[in-house]
């Protein structure tokens, strides 16, 4: 993914405690360790289970036009089931060494547990 964010792109999401903004290149960090994350350390025996790879899922494409979508999908990292909203843009400039193509310019995240009986410490 980090090759398809645009540098603008945030990822945001809901809390208890208000809405959580998050730079595309902290997300990709977050990702890349996210099995050390302590929300998700318990459940790093789960990240090669077909249970959690099962509900990855594109949900939808929905076209706005020729160069405006909007992409649906489900992916499961134990503890949680995320369902993201990505707003995608067809750029004809280059950009980081690209000649264009689509980007990732917003992503937006929720999430319901998913195999959060399953941790281990």
């Amino acid at each position: 993914m980090a090759q398809v964010f645009h540098p603008c792109c945030n990822l945001t999401f809901a809390t208890e405690d208000g809405v959580v903004i998050v730079s595309s290149e902290d997300f990709c960090e977050r990702v890349g360790s996210r099995w050390e994350v302590p929300m998700h350390k318990p459940f790093a025996h789960l990240r090669d289970d077909p249970r959690a790879a099962a509900v990855d899922t594109l949900l939808s494409v929905d076209l706005a036009g020729s160069k405006v979508a909007r992409v649906l999908l489900n992916i499961g990292y134990p503890p949680c089931l995320y369902t993201d909203v990505l707003l995608l843009l067809k750029l004809s400039a280059p950009l980081n060494g690209r000649d264009g193509g689509w980007w990732i310019v917003a992503k937006s995240s929720c999430n319901v547990p998913l195999l959060a009986g399953e941790a281990r410490p």
